[in-house]
């Protein structure tokens, strides 16, 4: 049999030492064991890995006295086979995979029956666990000094070999690859300027810091050009992103609500208007219980050509709207809001339902905030709103009070409304209007 030592690699001690026992027999003896990792990418990503070394036992080994000296000799070099990919040791998995894997080696050699032909002879030294912590290199390793692990069953080898405490080496790691750990950034130039904006605009001290916050720790990174990058587009993003947005996308039939003076009728006259000015699209405008019998509204109608029907036929205008709703946008005004829940109110829900309504919008004024907003909220969702049009926009510098009140109701914005006209809402447009 052979005496030279060969080299045998495994996932896993466990593994080794199987191969070891299949190839070299139940007498083989280990003399090195080496743990670590391989393969991966930049370090990362790698396998455990453990090579060990081992030469025959029994006869072979106890054959002839240069044998020690030729292979297991302190000072011979020892080279291993040439590996497949280079190998970069971890030391904590390295350590925790040799005292797992040696523990249990230990424990299965401690079990094992003694031979009673071996009684007198020398008898190899106890087993350590391996808690060398350096980082061995391939392929010129610098490993520990020879470390003699007996296979299971096999008889004691002639020689008795003890394995020199391993040499301080300096350890390799993969910090190089990591960027220095340096304090964060200075505050950027544009904060305080940026929050102050967006008080003005009518936000609130908490969501605008939560805006500047996003737009900081998110948006920044991805600035291009070199210097300090403006900060206004990435918090009005961050804004646009919180908005959801829904003006009309088809012909329906769509109510708008609200309190007395909130400007329900100017959103229906001006919808109107736009619609009949394009010419894309039929409109008619239902004005339903009118205390004026629908004048104002007729007024603001004429110039447009845009028919009315004032009524206070619940049953009549279902009707109406059913006939005319295939081809056609109905728009439909109706009795200002009360400001009590009680008989008024729940009498214009039942109303409203009996309309067939496809979508109900709120008016809200921009100049309103606060409580009060919030309770006609309220009361416009027990009539079904599912909308916001905000009105009065150009009353106001501070129309970030409606927008930070659609964001909290989670309710879309349809329609800006002001003296003039009235526009679809656009989410970054709305945003970037908050921040001059």
């Amino acid at each position: 049999m052979s005496t030279a030592t060969r080299t045998f690699r495994a996932r896993s001690l466990t593994d080794a030492l199987a191969q070891v026992r299949d190839q070299l027999g139940p007498d083989a003896v280990v003399v090195r064991r080496r743990e670590g990792l391989e393969g991966g990418v930049a370090g990362f990503f790698q396998k455990a890995v453990v090579e060990i070394e081992a030469l025959p036992g029994g006869p072979a080994l106890a054959s002839g006295d240069g044998l020690s000296t030729a292979v297991l000799d302190e000072d011979a070099a020892i080279v291993p086979d040439p590996a497949p990919a280079p190998i970069q040791m971890a030391p904590g998995l390295a350590r925790g995979a040799a005292a797992a894997g040696f523990a249990a080696a230990l424990a299965t050699a401690e079990a094992t029956p003694a031979d009673p032909s071996s009684e007198g002879a020398a008898r190899p030294a106890p087993l350590r666990p391996h808690v060398d912590a350096a980082v061995d290199a391939f392929p010129s390793p610098r490993d520990s000094g020879p470390e003699v692990v007996p296979i299971v069953n096999a008889p004691a080898p002639a020689h008795t070999f003890v394995a020199e405490p391993p040499a301080s080496r300096e350890l390799a790691t993969t910090s190089h690859l990591l960027p220095a750990v340096t304090p964060g950034p200075a505050e950027h130039p544009e904060v305080q300027r940026v929050l102050g904006a967006l008080h003005r605009a009518g936000l609130s001290e908490a969501f605008a810091a939560v805006l500047v916050g996003e737009a900081t720790v998110h948006g920044l990174p991805f600035a291009e050009g070199e210097g300090p990058a403006r900060l206004r587009p990435f918090v009005a993003r961050a804004l646009a992103r919180r908005l959801d947005v829904a003006p009309l996308r088809s012909a329906s039939a769509v109510a708008v609500v609200g309190a007395a003076g909130a400007g329900k009728t100017a959103v229906i006259a001006r919808l109107a208007t736009a619609y009949a000015a394009a010419g894309r699209l039929p409109v008619a405008v239902i004005s339903l219980h009118p205390k004026d019998g629908g004048a104002e509204l007729a007024r603001l109608l004429a110039p447009a050509g845009v028919p009315l029907w004032a009524t206070d036929d619940v049953e009549g205008a279902a009707a109406r709207i059913a006939n005319l709703r295939r081809g056609a946008l109905v728009l439909v005004d109706t009795p200002a809001v009360p400001a009590r829940a009680g008989a008024e109110r729940d009498a214009l829900v039942a109303d409203l339902r009996r309309l067939g309504l496809d979508e109900v919008h709120l008016a809200l004024p921009a100049v309103l905030a606060g409580e009060v907003a919030r309770e006609m909220l309220s009361a416009a969702r027990d009539l079904g709103a599912d909308r916001i049009a905000v009105t009065h926009t150009d009353a106001t510098a501070r129309l970030g009070m409606a927008v930070e009140l659609a964001v909290e109701a989670g309710l879309p914005i349809s329609y800006l409304v002001d003296t003039v006209g009235v526009r679809p809402a656009a989410a970054e447009d709305l945003a970037f209007a908050l921040l001059p």
